[in-house]
């Protein structure tokens, strides 16, 4: 019902915060489906951790409609990074980091230069 009320995700968000700050809405769990312990994030954590990340890329000259190669393994902070691109208006290019330095590297290389990412 929250979502119906929302034409983006930046408000939906802004509406979560309105009526559940507190609300655990990222956990990351385990091969066993149980939550690893300390990755919890409220709505309230989740937004403020976000916006200083939009703020501290504003001020490195990213813009809206930027596009921002996020390189992170599953993780809170890929969440984070990622509502951070949401909430400043940038375009978000997850890519897994490389291992294989050979072949991984490579196809890298390749989304990071056909993606059109400045950051």
């Amino acid at each position: 019902q929250l979502f119906r009320g929302s034409d983006s995700l930046p408000e939906f968000l802004h509406s979560l915060l309105r009526h559940y700050p507190l609300f655990p809405i990222v956990v990351m769990l385990n091969k066993e489906g149980n939550e690893i312990p300390a990755t919890s994030r409220t709505v309230q954590h989740l937004a403020d951790q976000a916006l200083e990340i939009v703020s501290v890329m504003e001020r490195h000259g990213i813009q809206k409609g930027d596009r921002v190669i996020l390189v992170f393994f599953p993780s809170v902070d890929f969440v984070i990074a990622l509502w951070a691109c949401y909430l400043g208006g940038f375009v978000a290019v997850p890519v897994p980091p490389p291992i294989r330095l050979t072949s991984d590297l490579l196809a890298f290389s390749g989304v990071a230069e056909r993606s059109g990412a400045k950051y």
